[in-house]
């Protein structure tokens, strides 16, 4: 039992930490990429939504568009927001 709660208490913890993460994309419009970075804001499992590059870059079709990469980090959202229901198996 001692080693069941041990193992859950470290699978509580690791869930609790953060993980950075990078999200690389093209727009053609500006304004469209501030409004992905506050929706990604908006979210409880994402925190920290930075923009850490844009430049502007030509496609395959000559198309001008702005190159960006985002910097994020998840986040374990409180108990209150997740809602959990319980499961059960039924034969038929």
């Amino acid at each position: 039992a001692a080693l069941r709660k041990e193992k859950a208490d470290s699978l509580l913890q690791a869930a609790s930490q953060s993980t950075k993460f990078r999200i690389v994309g093209h727009t053609a419009d500006i304004q469209a990429l501030t409004r992905f970075m506050k929706s990604l804001e908006q979210s409880p499992f994402i925190r920290n939504v930075q923009l850490a590059r844009s430049e502007l870059v030509m496609t395959e079709g000559g198309k001008e568009v702005t190159e960006f990469v985002l910097e994020a980090e998840s986040e374990h959202p409180g108990p209150g927001i997740i809602q959990t229901v319980p499961l059960s198996l039924t034969s038929e």
